[in-house]
C-alpha cells in the first residue's frame, strides 16, 4: 500500500509492463489523469532503459560486489576500468 497516489500508480504502471509488456486502456487513461501525459511518457522510458540495463547486466552476468563490509552493493572497480572479465566467456576482438 501505497500513501502517495502518485507512487501507487507509478508502482501499478511498473507491474503491468514488466509482467504483462503492456498497460490496459483504463491503466493508461488513470495513469494520465493522475500523473499527465508527459509523465506518463518519461515513466514508460525509464522503465524501459531499466529493463535494458538488467538485461544486459544479466546477459553477460556482471558480478557485483560488497566493497570493504559497506551495506550497499556496488559494480566492481573492474567494470568501470574496462578490465572486467564477464562472467561469460566472451572474447576480444
Amino acid at each position: 500500500e501505497f500513501d502517495d497516489p502518485d507512487q501507487a500508480i507509478v508502482f501499478e504502471v511498473a507491474v503491468a509492463l514488466h509482467v504483462d509488456r503492456k498497460i490496459s486502456d483504463d491503466l493508461f487513461d488513470r495513469a494520465v489523469a493522475q500523473l499527465g501525459k508527459d509523465t506518463v511518457v518519461d515513466l514508460v522510458g525509464i522503465l524501459g532503459y531499466y529493463t535494458l540495463i538488467s538485461m544486459t547486466l544479466n546477459v553477460f552476468e556482471v558480478p557485483l560486489v560488497n566493497a570493504d563490509g559497506a551495506d550497499e552493493i556496488r559494480l566492481m572497480p573492474e567494470l568501470a576500468e574496462g578490465t572486467l572479465v564477464f562472467g561469460r566467456n566472451t572474447k576480444s576482438p
